[in-house]
């Protein structure tokens, strides 16, 4: 859908290409789901032959199969995404993330520790993040090992009823 920003993950994904002149041996863009632009998208991707670094994998019945075989997971967003599910489930399995800068992805995503936050719809700077992180893949490692840890300190089950059991507390005057 429009406000997932896949047209400006396929605009750095051009970038990449076209300006860093990146293989698709360096790279390989997976992108899940069967939404109302994937012929749209697919159609970039044909018009710009982009079609050996980007493959629509349609609608993933095994989500955590099919994040953990990731290097990263990219969530180029440019709307109404308050606190995105998947950022969590690429750090419960370990892997860095790049996502939007929207409403709550800041609390999910430490910049530059758990991964790396990006403005909407700017796909220089989604490409930047993106190249930073194939150039280092130490780097990238590292990141999703924090996010592992970040998220078992913030975001588990218990960590949320604990905190809605404080706020409880709080406006009862307990």
């Amino acid at each position: 859908i429009p406000r997932k920003g896949h047209i400006f993950l396929l605009q750095a994904i051009r970038l990449l290409v076209r300006e860093r002149g990146l293989s698709n041996n360096d790279f390989r863009v997976l992108i899940e789901g069967d939404g109302p632009q994937r012929k749209f998208l697919e159609d970039y991707v044909r018009q710009n032959d982009l079609s050996n670094w980007v493959c629509f994998v349609g609608k993933e019945r095994e989500i955590f199969s099919f994040i953990s075989d990731l290097d990263v997971l990219i969530l180029p967003s440019i709307y109404d995404e308050d606190f995105p599910n998947v950022n969590l489930e690429a750090m419960t399995l370990g892997r860095a993330v790049i996502s939007s800068h929207l409403a709550g992805t800041p609390e999910q995503i430490v910049h530059g520790e758990t991964g790396l936050l990006v403005e909407p719809a700017n796909p220089w700077e989604l490409a930047l993040a993106i190249l930073h992180l194939i150039e280092n893949p130490e780097k990238r490692a590292l990141m999703g090992e924090v996010g592992l840890m970040h998220f078992k300190d913030n975001f588990t089950s218990e960590n949320a009823v604990t905190n809605y059991n404080k706020i409880y507390k709080k406006l009862l005057g307990i």
